[in-house]
């Protein structure tokens, strides 16, 4: 029995540790999450124009796999 307290304890005290440590890695991603949403930062603009770039990339790859999938049609 009281090895199955102290067991609970230290399972306990891992998963606050765990959990703080979760916690602050949110808010590091975050905090450059926001940063990146500053469009007058250089890094902003740079992602945005990258993100920019693969999304008509993946439109354009959708639209040739439909006419692909279209000449299969009768």
């Amino acid at each position: 029995m009281m090895i199955q307290n102290v067991a609970r304890r230290y399972a306990f005290q891992r998963m606050s540790v765990r959990h703080s440590s979760l916690w602050s890695k949110a808010k590091d991603l975050n905090a450059k999450v926001d940063k990146l949403g500053d469009e007058k930062n250089v890094a902003a603009q740079k992602t945005l124009k990258y993100l920019r770039k693969a999304g008509i990339g993946s439109m354009v790859v959708m639209l040739l796999s439909l006419g692909y999938a279209g000449s299969f049609v009768e």
